[in-house]
């Protein structure tokens, strides 16, 4: 809800949220793709964000250093 008037905030196209935060459409559909993404809401054939489900993501995925960037990333080679 939208503290000001009370009402749900806008869902945002991808290209808008692409645009607003900096990335590409193609990362957003790879992440979709790959679960590991920001949660989407689909409406028939389109793609929509909650811009709160967005700024979790953000939250979420937040480190200090590198070290600890890494530590939360696996190496993709041990899927072989």
């Amino acid at each position: 809800m939208n503290p000001t008037n009370g009402q749900k905030p806008r869902l945002l196209k991808e290209a808008e949220v692409a645009e607003r935060y900096n990335l590409s459409v193609k990362a957003l559909q790879r992440w979709r793709g790959e679960g590991i993404g920001p949660a989407f809401i689909k409406l028939n054939n389109s793609v929509r964000y909650d811009p709160a489900d967005v700024e979790n993501f953000i939250s979420r995925n937040r480190v200090q250093s590198t070290a600890e960037f890494e530590a939360l990333c696996f190496d993709i080679d041990d899927d072989k």
